[in-house]
């Protein structure tokens, strides 16, 4: 059964003339999308993956420090 299979996945002709499927990086936190290097406020089309801009994740790490401090909770706290 398993060779038949992979008989018949050996008959399709291997494609390249394919366009590569081009995904846009949106911010998970500010929305913005990266076009050319920067990040824009703009409506994205087509595929979207998530990612974080520079800003955003600077923010997230001072707020991360802050609640450190007033917790002093760290990550050890939660391994082992």
């Amino acid at each position: 059964m398993i060779a038949e299979c992979m008989d018949k996945l050996l008959e399709f002709p291997v494609r390249n003339d394919r366009p590569a499927l081009e995904m846009t990086r949106q911010c998970a936190w500010c929305g913005r999308i990266l076009q050319d290097g920067e990040w824009l406020q703009i409506v994205p089309t087509g595929l979207i993956t998530h990612g974080i801009c520079p800003e955003c994740l600077a923010q997230i790490h001072e707020e991360l420090r802050r609640f450190r401090r007033r917790t002093n909770i760290t990550f050890s706290s939660f391994v082992g």
